[in-house]
């Protein structure tokens, strides 16, 4: 079976040298793609954009095709695009977030007779929240993209409800994210700390970096660090986000860090905050947080069962005071610390397994 993951921002993941910015759906992609190339019988390959790449490369058992140039105009990207994907004749093709070539997408499966599987990223996405849905394409584009995929796959219930009462509930399935567990219980984790509070995530408004700084505000004595990649069309925020950063002498401001590196800096902090206003479940640097041996401070969002049943962190219900509260008594209570921090880990390492979320991806598409 050949399978195809179209993700045009992925290409650092495979290529660390490369530096431009990723979110967690290319991670999550990225890691299912290198697992599932593990099994013999399947061949997979993957469409990023053009980074000065080679046409194809194959890394990690993964055949990489660069398929479109972001600097060209969108006539050029689109022929550039299924070019390559008639090219590869896939089985199935496998994409992540809405875009606006969602929806073309899955009509182009549709008529090469191939499957589309979509794999849902935010709860806007399911309730028609998400900004795609201001304009009058956008909203053909997400129709067409829900309507013609051969398999939609969310991460919780709330998803899979909405979508199910709009869309048929047969082809609509839930399956969480997954990371490398083996690779991340490390020794690291146990050494002294060089920061109190680390926050990680694109630079864009609904995420909050700047309730984050107004956090670190409150505690000069404690040391920050903010990894806040540009997001795209986000010019003027990031700036914003850059300078106020830079006025806070407690506060470290990385603008850019590979996977590897964010796990670096993970393994120096002692707490993950979260100030997101939704997300489609725990997004991928709250579980990588987490896998680290990072207790995790949510601002608004309780997802699953890592704070309400493992404990492995505090949920705030949007209040700024419970906030600081929590962070107060987490560093003061060294047996609540260290106890949060093993939780956290054990609630990744039950729910989040890449190789036992790569089987159940496996036996969603075989179906």
């Amino acid at each position: 079976m050949k399978i195809c993951f179209i993700a045009p921002k992925a290409y650092q993941l495979f290529n660390p040298q490369v530096k431009t910015t990723f979110g967690g759906a290319e991670v999550q992609l990225s890691l299912l793609a290198r697992e599932l190339a593990k099994h013999k019988k399947l061949d997979i390959h993957f469409m990023v954009a053009d980074y000065g790449q080679r046409e194809v490369e194959k890394i990690s058992d993964v055949t990489v095709w660069k398929a479109l140039d972001f600097k060209a105009n969108i006539v050029f990207q689109v022929m550039s695009f299924f070019r390559v994907f008639n090219r590869i004749k896939a089985d199935i093709y496998v994409q992540r977030t809405l875009t606006p070539q969602s929806g073309l997408i899955a009509l182009y499966c549709r008529l090469a007779k191939k499957k589309f599987v979509y794999m849902v990223a935010s709860d806007r996405e399911s309730d028609q929240t998400h900004k795609l849905y201001k304009r009058y394409y956008g909203r053909i584009a997400a129709f067409l993209n829900f309507s013609l995929a051969s398999s939609i796959i969310v991460q919780n219930n709330y998803q899979a409800d909405v979508l199910s009462e709009k869309h048929s509930s047969d082809k609509v399935y839930i399956l969480k994210k997954g990371l490398k567990i083996n690779t991340i219980d490390d020794k690291a984790a146990d050494k002294a700390k060089d920061y109190d509070a680390i926050w990680v995530g694109r630079c864009e408004e609904s995420k909050n970096p700047l309730i984050f700084l107004d956090f670190a505000y409150r505690f000069p004595h404690k040391k920050f660090i903010i990894v806040a990649p540009k997001a795209t069309d986000e010019d003027d925020y990031f700036a914003h986000v850059s300078q106020k950063s830079s006025n806070l002498l407690n506060v470290e401001f990385v603008s850019f860090a590979s996977n590897t590196e964010i796990y670096k800096l993970l393994f120096k902090a002692k707490v993950f905050i979260l100030t997101s206003d939704k997300e489609g479940d725990w997004p991928m640097t709250v579980l990588e947080a987490a896998s680290c041996g990072l207790p995790i401070i949510s601002y608004k969002l309780n997802y699953d069962y890592l704070i309400d049943k493992y404990q492995g962190g505090y949920f705030c219900n949007g209040s700024f005071e419970e906030m600081i509260r929590s962070f107060d008594e987490l560093l003061n209570n060294e047996a609540l610390y260290e106890n949060m921090k093993k939780n956290a880990y054990e609630y990744v390492k039950e729910n989040h397994d890449i190789e036992i979320n790569a089987r159940k991806f496996l036996n969603i598409i075989c179906k």
